[in-house]
């Protein structure tokens, strides 16, 4: 399916970014945004789950949450490291930069549910995570999707 021409290429290589050296390198160069879906969504469900009186269920989804969001953000410092091109036409691309929101969303979401949890302390961190997401997003990244460059069509 052809592209128009204001999308953003598909692959690194069409945006002029260098090829990778390692296995998986492209996995980690094109990481959606967005993934942190799974973290705001496992740590809705687990305090669901703690309201209900399953606590082992709730424990063992809080778990996994805390792991995907370590791994994550991990990926993600990776990713601004090593792929700071892409990483920064993510943030002008309509269709890509609006998933860096589930960062805010997970943050605040998981350190809810570690406060429900009597983990307190873990609130104040992921909550300043989460508002200085909200504000770079919010107040950064709209600003910079909705004014970019647009390329003219073609004349016939």
């Amino acid at each position: 399916m052809p592209r128009s021409p204001e999308a953003v290429p598909a692959s690194p290589a069409e945006r002029g970014a260098a090829p990778p050296t390692a296995p998986g390198a492209w996995g980690l160069e094109r990481l959606y945004p967005g993934y942190f879906a799974l973290v705001m969504a496992t740590g809705i469900i687990s305090t669901a789950f703690l309201e209900t009186g399953q606590g082992a269920l709730s424990l063992a989804l809080l778990a996994l949450a805390v792991a995907a969001y370590l791994v994550l953000a991990a990926a993600f410092l990776m990713r601004l490291a090593r792929y700071r091109a892409s990483f920064l036409a993510d943030t002008r691309d309509g269709s890509r930069a609006f998933g860096f929101f589930t960062l805010t969303a997970a943050s605040d979401v998981l350190g809810l549910r570690l406060a429900a949890g009597g983990a307190a302390g873990a609130l104040a961190p992921l909550a300043v995570v989460a508002a200085s997401t909200w504000v770079l997003c919010s107040y950064g990244l709209v600003p910079r999707v909705m004014l970019r460059e647009r390329k003219s069509p073609p004349r016939a």
